[in-house]
Order: structure tokens, then sequence, then C-alpha cells
């Protein structure tokens, strides 16, 4: 294959996979998109020839694009995130549960014992102490929000 047909070749891949980033989101595939179009262009040049300092700058140009490029991009594009609650924390919602270690509104430094274990938590408002029963009403993290049965 003659060495302008390789650049092309390259370029027209690059040139694909950067399209490919609107099918599989990430920004994955546009940065081995963008690294491609560099090799292109440095092959263009003739700063790289033969295919294994090509493949071997590809290699790094990757890596270097993934690891910086990505992690700025990814800063300014967040992904498309929500809390949903599953049926499992609406079925959690309203269980009584016994407080095993004193629990505060101020952060999760407390205990209650719920399906077999403990969990932290955090009381809604007040304090809530040893032994007394309090009620589920949400989920934070790993641990639960609690408020005195009504």
């Amino acid at each position: 294959m003659s060495p302008e047909l390789i650049t092309q070749i390259w370029l027209w891949s690059g040139l694909v996979l950067m399209v490919l980033e609107i099918f599989l989101p990430g920004l994955v595939v546009v940065f081995l998109g963008l690294a491609n179009v560099t090799i292109a262009l440095l092959r263009w040049f003739n700063i790289v020839e033969g295919s294994i300092e090509t493949w071997g700058w590809w290699f790094v140009l990757s890596t270097i694009y993934l690891l910086v490029l990505r992690t700025i991009f990814a800063r300014f594009l967040p992904g498309d995130t929500r809390k949903e609650v599953t049926s499992e924390e609406a079925w959690e919602m309203g269980t009584v549960v016994q407080v095993i270690e004193p629990v505060t509104e101020k952060e999760m430094n407390g205990r209650v014992r719920y399906s077999g274990t403990t969990w932290p938590a955090r009381a809604l408002d007040g304090k809530i102490e040893k032994g007394e029963s309090a009620q589920i009403i949400a989920k934070e993290g790993i641990g639960y929000l609690i408020r005195r049965p009504d």
C-alpha cells in the first residue's frame, strides 16, 4: 500500500470514529478518532513514517488524549444523572426501625437496626436516643434519614 493511501485511511478512520461519538457517547471514541487524525497529519508532514512508529505514536497520543482531554471535557459536559426512587427504596420508606446508637440531625453518626443488620442514620429533626423506635423517611448514601414515628 502506498504511504498516501495509509495516511488517508488514518484520516478517514479518525473522522468516522469522531462521528461515532454521537452514537456511542462517553468521550472515548472521539479522542481515539482525534489520535487517528493527528497521526494522519504527522504522516502527511513526514514526521512519522513506518507502521511500528505510527502505531507507537497512536498509542501514546490516544493515551494522552484520553487521560488529559477527556478529564477536561468531562467537567464541561456532565453526564445525564438523575435520582429515582427504586422499588426497594420505596418499600423501605415508613418502615419502623430500632435505634441502637443515638442519632442526631447533624451527621450520619447514629445507627439503626434494619433488615437483620445495622445502618448509619441521621435524624430529620432533633435527637433520637438509643432504644427508641424511628421511621425511615429516605435513603442517604448507605444510611437512612429517620424521624420519630407518627
